[in-house]
């Protein structure tokens, strides 16, 4: 979490905001140009579905960051409800990401950035462990996470 730590360094973090699960707690992290959400799952078995209801703001997406996956949304009226899953005693970091990075092709990894500055980075990393074959493309600025997608290669 050492990438987000501008958000977590916060000094407007909202402690326990509502969740749509009994035994699920979570806080949030916003600053300027994200939001983290730390989301704790306390039952000891694990919860699915529908977890946590937030403004949509436009021209974003979510990802979870522990394992770099994208929560199902589904948007309604302006408000964006988060489906996933956690394990029972779980924790999990979700982020609320302007959408900065565009994958033109993602075979030949074409990449383009929308807001550029001197400082910024892009990380790629492949993911072989898991079933599905994915890479994931990361942009900083310095060392802070600004956008993260997600490539779930086709065979």
């Amino acid at each position: 979490m050492k990438e987000n730590w501008d958000a977590l360094a916060t000094a407007n973090p909202e402690p326990l905001i509502p969740t749509l699960r009994d035994g699920v707690l979570a806080n949030k992290f916003p600053i300027e140009n994200k939001i983290i959400y730390a989301i704790f799952n306390t039952n000891a078995n694990p919860v699915s579905g529908p977890i946590l209801s937030v403004p949509s703001i436009p021209n974003t997406h979510f990802m979870e960051l522990l394992y770099d996956k994208e929560p199902q949304v589904q948007i309604t009226d302006g408000i964006a409800t988060i489906s996933m899953e956690i394990a029972g005693n779980d924790v999990v970091y979700l982020a609320q990401l302007h959408n900065t990075i565009e994958v033109k092709d993602a075979k030949t990894m074409d990449v383009s950035v929308s807001r550029k500055s001197n400082s910024q980075h892009l990380q790629i990393a492949e993911d072989t462990a898991g079933v599905d074959k994915r890479k994931i493309i990361k942009l900083f600025d310095n060392d802070a996470l600004i956008d993260e997608v997600v490539i779930i290669e086709q065979p």
